[in-house]
Formats: structure tokens, C-alpha cells, sequence
């Protein structure tokens, strides 16, 4: 598996969040969560420094409730102005990234990396992961490059 561990600076991000519930089949799809958050974005704020992401972040008894929030996010320069209830911010640090390609994340591409991760000690915080869109992704390209990210604990 394809992985590299990079040095991040603090990052704001702001868009769309849902919860996921894993026991329905009446979840909103990814693809609309992006939909709306394009369609309320105004790109003034867009900071080209960093990518777009899509984060999960579990709650303790994830497990147990089977349930997460998934937010669809753009990179911001400014939260002036905006509904902070919108507003994300990832901390400094580092994140180890497992690069694959968009249609291998949407055919059980996480699974595989939580697997991974455990048969391999790789020390990572589970309370959240992420897909980077780089800025060259396409989703009407399979083949574009998606990064699948965690907080990396180790030295």
C-alpha cells in the first residue's frame, strides 16, 4: 500500500456536514453533500494553498450506533463573515496519506487502509480520517488521485 507522512500547518475549512447513519438506507449520498456545499460556496474565500476534503469524524461509540458525520469541505483564507456552525479547523501536525485512485475509494478503498493500519502498528488517531481531493482531481476521471488520511502518532 502506497503511503507517505507529511509535516500539515493549521488548515480551516468550511462547508457541509451530515450524519451518516450506517443502519439506514436513507443517507444522503456523498456526491449531493458536495453538491451543496459547491452550490453555497463563494469562492472569495477559496485559499488554493491546500485541497478539498471530505472528513468523517467518529464519536466514541461508533461502534456501537454505527453512526458518523461526514462533511464535504473547501479550504478557506477567512472565517470573517461566515456561518461559524460551517467552520472546521484541522490542527498542526502530521498525517500519514495512502494515495489511491477515485474509483478504487469508492469500491471499499477505507476498509482495506483500516485493516492496513492495524496489521502494520501504524500509530494513527481513529477519532477522524479524510480524502484529499488535490487540486488536479477530476470526478469524472476514475483514475484521478484521492488521498486517504489520518492523523499520524508516531515520531
Amino acid at each position: 500500500m502506497k503511503y507517505d507522512i507529511k509535516e500539515e500547518p493549521s488548515r480551516v475549512y468550511y462547508g457541509i456536514s451530515e450524519v451518516i447513519d450506517l443502519n439506514s438506507d436513507e443517507n444522503t449520498p456523498f456526491g449531493d453533500i458536495w453538491d451543496k456545499t459547491a452550490k453555497m460556496f463563494d469562492m472569495k474565500y477559496f485559499n488554493p494553498e491546500w485541497s478539498a476534503i471530505g472528513l468523517e469524524i467518529y464519536p466514541y461509540n461508533f461502534l456501537e450506533i454505527r453512526k458518523f458525520t461526514y462533511s464535504a469541505l473547501m479550504p478557506i483564507n477567512s472565517t470573517e463573515g461566515l456561518n461559524q456552525n460551517r467552520v472546521i479547523r484541522l490542527k498542526a501536525g502530521k498525517y500519514i496519506r495512502f494515495e489511491t485512485t477515485f474509483v478504487e475509494l469508492t469500491k471499499g478503498f477505507i476498509p482495506k487502509v483500516y485493516k492496513y493500519i492495524q496489521e502494520n502498528n501504524i500509530p494513527v488517531a481513529f477519532e477522524f480520517d479524510y480524502e484529499e481531493y488535490p487540486p488536479e482531481f477530476n470526478h469524472s476521471n476514475p483514475n484521478s488521485t484521492v488521498y486517504v488520511c489520518f492523523e499520524y502518532k508516531g515520531e
